[in-house]
């Protein structure tokens, strides 16, 4: 795996009505990543100002080859929302999923396509992770997850406990890039 600064996709299934507003949880974490140098892509599949449709989506993730992509799950429209994701396991690339779905199912969230599950909050672990896929971390030692071992058993890792200081992250960066795809 490259040892430089990774592409990273954030995503809101399109699996829902139309959103109100951009979701905070996903300026955070582009945030976090992008103070570390990763280039991260927005891609809210409900926006109503640019709502993307299932195939804009997997060309998007075709042209910007992301190292993973991080996948934010609701309770509503869950079993869409597996149904877009398991679609997506074609194209080869981890898929991460987090938000309230899978910190409350987190095996479930395994069992229909994600290959890590973050549980809890996510801004201090996206960046472990991305650590992860650069190869310089393993993947057990990463607090605040679980994913399958090789035999397919669920490995839950050491909860992390919740950030003391809000005031040490980002502000949140809510640049969607993917309207140039």
């Amino acid at each position: 795996m490259e040892t430089n600064n990774l592409r990273v996709i954030l995503m809101n299934p399109p699996t829902a009505g139309p959103a109100r507003e951009p979701l905070l949880s996903l300026a955070y974490l582009a945030a976090v990543l992008r103070r570390s140098g990763h280039d991260v892509l927005i891609v809210d599949g409900t926006a109503p100002y640019a709502r993307k449709s299932v195939k804009e989506i997997i060309d998007i993730i075709t042209e910007y080859r992301p190292h993973f992509i991080g996948i934010t799950l609701t309770f509503v429209n869950i079993s869409a929302s597996y149904v877009f994701i398991k679609g997506l396991k074609c194209l080869q690339v981890p898929i991460v999923l987090g938000g309230p779905h899978p910190n409350a199912c987190p095996q479930e969230a395994l069992d229909n396509g994600g290959d890590i599950v973050c549980i809890g909050e996510g801004e201090e672990t996206i960046i472990e992770l991305a650590e992860f896929f650069q190869g310089k971390r393993e993947l057990e030692i990463v607090n605040g997850i679980c994913f399958k071992d090789e035999q397919g058993k669920v490995f839950f890792t050491k909860m992390r406990p919740l950030i003391k200081d809000l005031d040490t992250l980002p502000f949140p960066d809510f640049i969607e890039e993917s309207n140039k795809f």
